[in-house]
């Protein structure tokens, strides 16, 4: 509200490992009817070991593809022409399950106007980058400087949802 000047920002909560969180943040969103023009999909965890979730799904699973995706299905109804959907990707697994889902979705709602890409932030200085190792206060001690801030790690997405230059473009990968 500071930095933008707008006063009307809410700020919802919603768990990517819970599909009831999900459907409930979708729901409040279509009883209010609140458009969306932007949708930028950027929640990502990487755990060490088994982590199963109240939907039987693994935590990494849910949170880095299936949550993003029912949300983003769920969503739908609320995007028109001019709508424009980044997923944030990077390497594993759930994440090419995701680009590729970009892809597909892209070619369903060109016809829409709704544009849909995917975006890579590289290596980024978050808590996720955390193995639970003997080595990782050494690994802080001499990576972290290295890698990109949140704020950098963002840039790419935020230039695909706000940039008047890739407005209509669809089905790419940043």
């Amino acid at each position: 509200m500071k930095e933008t000047g707008n006063e009307k920002i809410e700020v919802w909560q919603i768990d990517l490992a819970s599909l009831a969180s999900v459907r409930a943040f979708a729901d409040r969103m279509l009883r209010q009817k609140t458009p969306v023009a932007l949708l930028m999909n950027n929640a990502g965890t990487m755990e060490t070991g088994l982590h199963i979730t109240e939907d039987g799904l693994e935590r990494t699973v849910s949170v880095n593809y299936v949550g993003p995706y029912l949300l983003t299905r769920l969503l739908l109804p609320l995007m028109g022409e001019g709508t424009r959907i980044v997923n944030m990707v990077s390497c594993t697994y759930t994440k090419l399950a995701l680009l590729l889902f970009t892809i597909e979705l892209a070619e369903r709602l060109r016809a829409r106007g709704i544009t849909v890409n995917a975006a890579d932030p590289g290596i980024v200085s978050t808590n996720i980058i955390r193995m639970d190792q003997w080595f990782d206060p050494l690994t802080d001690i001499f990576f972290r400087p290295f890698i990109r801030t949140p704020l950098q790690g963002a840039a790419t997405a935020i230039g695909l949802l706000l940039d008047a230059e890739v407005e209509g473009r669809t089905a790419t990968f940043n």
